[in-house]
């Protein structure tokens, strides 16, 4: 789709088109971005589905660390807001 966009601006200009047919290249490339996205978004639900439905056990511990680990410095400051304290820095 993409190789159809570069192609088909590259048309003279007409009586109906003067300035010619450039806009559409930016109309196939927001399709062919629309179509990534959506196949994206579903290949990550049909992902999240099969490991749901299908658990097994993890195969390095190191998996598990690394996914805890961004979650830490949140944890902690929402506890912090518990307690009424607020994180400045300086």
């Amino acid at each position: 789709m993409l190789l159809v966009g570069g192609k088909r601006p590259r048309r003279a200009p007409t009586a109906l088109h003067p300035f010619g047919y450039a806009r559409e290249r930016y109309v196939y490339s927001f399709i062919v971005a629309i179509i990534l996205f959506t196949l994206g978004g579903l290949y990550a639900l049909y992902e999240g589905y099969r490991k749901i439905s299908d658990p097994r056990e993890l195969s390095s511990p190191l998996i598990a660390v690394a996914g805890s680990v961004p979650g830490s410095p949140t944890s902690a400051w929402c506890r912090g807001e518990r307690r009424g304290l607020l994180c400045r820095a300086g």
